[in-house]
This record gives structure tokens, C-alpha cells and sequence, in this order.
């Protein structure tokens, strides 16, 4: 019996991105939604204290998420596997290890969180009592709920793996809206505060992950709980840690850049601090959620090429670096004229206090202005890591974050004081395109790839 056609080695490029990148697109940008919509409501009905208090704690958060993202992403990659290999009784065991591997390390984060969290807090928060309060009161809630985040973020995962994406969507966009009205209902109508933000946030995952349990006791999907006990657990745990690493780091990189900011801000803020602090929280998730699309695109991008590149279809290897390149540089371009266009209207979208709607559009006006070449160079890292040339696409997806944000993060301030902070931003993606540039030609010379990109036939 003939395998069936792949649709990847055949349909139009430009299709395939549509078909494969959009579901992926509207899943994330589902998800990045939860945080906007927090700060939304904190700016327009708490005030400018609770933003910056929630800003503070916002890497603790990214760092919750790549907990559970260590051990998703992980199993995903091992799920697939065994998938393919219609091994439905191994995927069921390592899905079971997955949900017990994810519970073992949110206990442990509740346990470090219960032992040195309130010192933390205040480290972070520093000579603001009041600030303290309210990072506290938001962020405890969300790490003692951790076990409910985990669980979600590796039965989304799972459902991915099984091809059950309208499902998958459908429980995102509801947990969305019902997020929406949470936040409505305890923050605009029972004046709730900051830790109704926390609480919104964790009733709304909650109905998703019960949901997702519903839809599987139905039978709806192939996987069952099928633990193989403590050996089995302990190879699923080798197996699929570092599989999550890289993407785990990703968002570990972002927790340290926010962080770092944070940091240079205590230091070198020339207006009042909360401002500054809160209007930075609104910035960085705005940006957060512009870059959800370019990772649909990235994940399109390296399923196509892979697909094309070991089918050794030189043509549409080449056709679809040309379309993803394009896709990313016409929606950076678009997504920075939008942002410095309306950055005011963001401002005072967000907040009703004018001073801090006034330093989110300066801030927004700064910081996005080197997006135009930000997807490229995600473009070009994903590619070498679709052809197998993992060296190259490590150093792109973590040179930014890891090796140039941070010390121009203390380098700039202290040169030009807190504008140093900002111009930061660009600096680092005009300073990761050219590294990409280098990338690309050292590749061209060794291995004669026209631009370092394209075949040369």
C-alpha cells in the first residue's frame, strides 16, 4: 500500500504558510491575550501602583510558564515519535509521565516560593511598601496555583501532538473571554483589586484544563493515563527535559530582560518610579503579543523547509526562505508603523493616568523601532535549525537575550542615564541582524549556500 501524498512536497508555499501558521498564530495570540487583558483592566480601574506591582513580579511569571514549557515542549517532540510510529499505548505512558514530571516540579517551585518568596518579593520591589503588598498578594497566587498552569500547558501540548487543534483553539479562545469577564466582574464590579487579576487568571485556566479532562473522559482522544512507574518516569524525564530546554530558555531569556530592566530602572529613573515601571509592564506586552504571529510563522517556516530540505526539493527550499523572509519583514514593517503611529492612543488606552500614558508612548516610540529586522533574524536562526545545523540556530535564538540585551542593559544607562534603558532595544536587534549577516556568510563560505540561505543550482 502506497503512503499517502505529503502535502508539503506538493501545495503552493504560500497555501502551506496560510494552513499551517494561522491555527498556531490565533493559539498564541489567544494566550498572550491573558496578560493584556490584566493590564488593561489594572490600568483603567486599579491604578498605576498595581501595574507597576505586577510588572516587578512579571518575570516570576515568564519563569512559572517555562517550567511547564520544559516539560511540554519535551514531551510534544517525544509524542510525536510515537505517533508516527503509531505507538499509541508509549504515547499514553509518556503523556502520563509528562502530567506527573509537571506536578513534581511545580511542588518544588511551591515549596521554594513558600521558604524565600515574601524575601524575593521584596528584593524586587525594594523601598515600596505598598508595591510589596500588592506584587505579593498577585503573584502567591498565581505560584501555589502553578500545578493548575502545568497541567494545562501539557494537555494543550498533548492535543497539538494528536492533531486536535480546533479542540485545542476552542479551549483557548473560551478561557480567553471568560478571562475577560472575570476581570470584569471582580475588578470593575467588586473592586477586587490587584489579586482579582491573579484570581481571573486562574479560574479561567482552570475551566479550560477541566475542559480538556472532560473531553478526554468522553474518549474523544487517543491517550490515556497509562503510568509505567518510576523507571519508566525517570527515562521519560531524560528524554524530554532537554528536549525542553530550548524553548524553555526562550522564555527564561525574556524573564531576564524584563528582570534587567527592572533592575536599570531602580537605578537610572529620572521620573516616578512606578511610572515608569508600569509603563514599561504595558509595553512589554504589547510587544509580547506582536511577536506571537512571527513564532506561527516560525513554526510554519521550519515544518515546510524540513519537510522540503529531506525531500532534497531544492526549488521550494529555496521558495519558501523567499516567502518566510518576505512574510516577516512586510509584518515587522507593519506591526512598527502601527506602534509608533498610535502610540499615544496605547497609552491612554491602557491607563487613565496621564503621566504613565505619556512614557508608554515614549517608550513604545523607542523600543519597537528595530522590529523591522527583529523577524528576519528570527527567520534565518529557524532555518539553519530546520537543516540540521543546530550550532548556528542556537546562537541566533539565544545571542540576543542571553549575550547582547543584557549588557547594553548596563552599558547604555550608564553612558547616556535612562534613555540608555530604552535605546537598548533597537540597538539589540540592529546588533542581532548583523550577527545574523556574519552567520550567513560564514555559512556561504563553507559551504557555498548562495547568500548563505539558497541553494546554488
Amino acid at each position: 500500500m502506497n503512503a499517502p501524498a505529503n502535502p508539503f512536497l506538493s501545495k503552493p508555499i504560500g497555501r502551506l504558510y496560510l494552513q499551517t501558521g494561522l491555527p498556531i498564530v490565533v493559539v498564541l495570540l489567544i494566550n498572550g491575550l491573558y496578560n493584556v487583558i490584566n493590564a488593561w483592566f489594572l490600568g483603567n480601574y486599579v491604578d498605576k501602583q498595581a501595574l507597576a506591582a505586577v510588572t516587578l513580579v512579571f518575570p516570576l511569571q515568564l519563569a512559572l510558564f517555562a517550567m511547564a514549557t520544559l516539560v511540554a515542549s519535551g514531551m510534544a517532540s517525544v509524542l510525536a515519535r510515537r505517533f508516527g510510529a503509531r505507538d499509541i499505548a508509549g504515547a499514553s505512558q509518556a503523556f502520563t509521565s509528562a502530567l506527573v514530571l509537571v506536578l513534581i516540579i511545580m511542588a518544588l517551585v511551591n515549596l521554594g516560593f513558600a521558604l524565600g518568596g515574601d524575601a524575593l518579593i521584596a528584593r524586587i520591589c525594594g523601598d515600596l511598601p505598598h508595591v510589596n503588598a500588592l506584587a505579593t498578594s498577585y503573584i502567591s497566587l498565581l505560584v501555589y496555583c502553578a500545578p493548575i498552569l502545568g497541567l494545562l500547558v501539557v494537555n494543550t501540548d498533548a492535543l497539538r501532538s494528536e492533531g486536535k487543534i480546533q479542540f485545542m483553539s476552542s479551549c483557548m479562545l473560551a478561557s480567553a473571554l471568560l478571562n475577560v469577564l472575570l476581570d470584569y466582574v471582580l475588578i470593575v464590579r467588586l473592586h477586587q483589586g490587584v489579586a482579582a487579576a491573579a484570581l481571573a487568571t486562574v479560574l479561567s485556566q482552570s475551566a479550560s484544563l477541566s475542559a480538556i479532562v472532560l473531553f478526554r473522559l468522553r474518549g474523544k482522544s487517543s491517550l490515556r493515563l497509562h503510568f509505567g512507574g518510576l523507571t519508566v518516569l525517570k527515562r521519560h524525564a531524560a528524554e524530554m527535559l532537554p528536549l525542553g530546554v530550548p524553548m524553555s530558555l526562550s522564555h527564561v531569556g525574556v524573564a531576564i530582560q524584563v528582570g534587567m530592566v527592572n533592575y536599570a530602572l531602580k537605578n537610572w529613573a529620572w521620573v516616578d518610579y512606578p511610572t515608569l515601571v508600569g509603563a514599561y509592564g504595558i509595553v512589554t506586552r504589547l510587544m509580547t503579543l506582536a511577536i506571537m504571529p512571527l513564532i506561527g510563522l516560525n513554526v510554519a517556516f521550519q515544518t515546510i523547509l524540513g519537510n522540503n530540505f529531506g525531500a532534497g526539493i531544492k526549488a521550494r527550499v529555496d521558495a519558501t526562505v523567499s516567502v518566510g523572509l518576505k512574510i516577516a519583514v512586510a509584518y515587522c514593517a507593519t506591526v512598527t508603523l502601527l506602534f509608533v503611529l498610535a502610540a499615544a492612543a496605547l497609552g491612554a488606552g491602557f491607563v487613565d493616568d496621564a503621566a504613565m500614558a505619556a512614557q508608554v508612548a515614549r517608550l513604545t516610540r523607542i523600543v519597537v523601532a528595530g522590529f523591522v529586522l527583529f523577524g528576519a533574524a528570527m527567520i534565518i536562526g529557524s532555518y539553519f535549525q530546520a537543516i540540521g545545523k543546530p550550532k548556528y540556530a542556537i546562537l541566533l535564538s539565544t545571542a540576543k537575550n542571553y549575550l547582547i540585551i543584557v549588557p547594553l542593559l548596563l552599558l547604555m544607562p550608564a553612558a547616556i542615564g535612562e534613555p540608555g534603558i530604552w535605546y537598548a532595544f533597537p540597538l539589540s536587534d540592529i546588533l542581532t541582524a548583523l550577527l545574523a549577516l556574519a552567520v550567513l556568510n560564514r555559512n556561504a563560505s563553507r559551504s557555498g549556500a548562495r547568500l548563505g540561505l539558497y541553494s546554488n543550482v
